[in-house]
């Protein structure tokens, strides 16, 4: 399976949805059948407002002509918040748990993390410096980074940041992961940027999706789709993994619906999940 599976969308007899839904996915390759009707509608309401159109079927009707306006609408769709070490319990139990990942791999293969909708890099960061920063002292290993918005890539790769990026970031953190580069210039390591890689990657599309992880971090990103659509992803996702591979969600999301034979709760409280096998 390739692409996103037509699931019926309780909206598909609206006419503007359709207009809408069918001129994104053409001109962007984003399936907006895909997403919760209160994440569409947001961004419809926010867009119409900034470009003075009267309602939503007014606006879908931009949108059909206006190839830039719909690229915009998918952007608009994108996560684009991020932060240095979010939730720092998280890391802190990856920390001790990564070590233990590492112990139980097979032959030379090292490990492979990857970072979904990573937007401008700083979780992606943070799992590479988790990891130099684990006790015993961490085998080979590599994170991806990917996102659907190439401009958050572009930022990513280039690995600097401003004062507002840091801010609030404990002291011990933060060094960790970055280094002065300026007044108010924040860069990231040498040591932890070479670890990590970035690509475009489209999480409604499993042939974009890298294979045999260890770890998949997809926090937050999830709770934009559609519950359905979330059980197709997560089935997907659980395939790329090796078993007793780890997958970590974001608060609010859970494995509710999944086939529970697919994973066991490692910390159910921080939302981390071993793979079954």
């Amino acid at each position: 399976m390739s692409a996103t599976p037509r699931f019926p969308h309780p909206w598909d007899d609206l006419p503007w949805f359709g207009i809408l839904a069918d001129a994104v996915v053409r001109t962007t390759g984003l399936d907006l059948r895909a997403y919760k009707e209160s994440a569409v509608v947001r961004r419809v309401r926010a867009r119409a407002k900034a470009l003075g159109t009267a309602d939503a079927e007014d606006y879908a009707r931009r949108v059909a002509g206006d190839p830039a306006e719909a690229s915009r609408f998918a952007r608009s769709l994108s996560v684009a918040v991020s932060g240095f070490f979010r939730d720092p319990a998280v890391f802190e139990a990856l920390g001790g748990l990564l070590p233990k990942l590492a112990a139980r791999r097979e032959g030379p293969r090292g490990l492979s993390l990857w970072s979904v909708g990573c937007s401008k890099g700083q979780e992606a960061y943070s799992l590479a410096a988790t990891m130099l920063h684990a006790r015993p002292a961490p085998p080979p290993f590599r994170v991806l980074g990917t996102d659907r918005d190439e401009q958050a890539l572009a930022r990513a790769r280039e690995g600097e940041y401003e004062h507002r990026d840091v801010e609030g970031l404990p002291a011990d953190l933060l060094a960790r992961v970055l280094v002065r580069a300026g007044a108010g210039r924040w860069r990231v390591r040498p040591e932890v940027r070479g670890r990590v890689e970035f690509r475009t990657a489209d999480l409604l599309d499993p042939a974009s999706y890298p294979g045999r992880l260890d770890l998949i971090s997809c926090r937050n990103v999830l709770i934009y789709l559609r519950r359905p659509v979330q059980i197709w992803v997560l089935e997907h996702m659980a395939s790329t993994l090796v078993p007793g591979g780890i997958l970590v969600l974001g608060t609010s999301e859970t494995l509710l619906g999944l086939r529970p034979e697919l994973f066991a709760p490692w910390d159910a409280r921080l939302r981390i999940y071993r793979k079954r096998g």
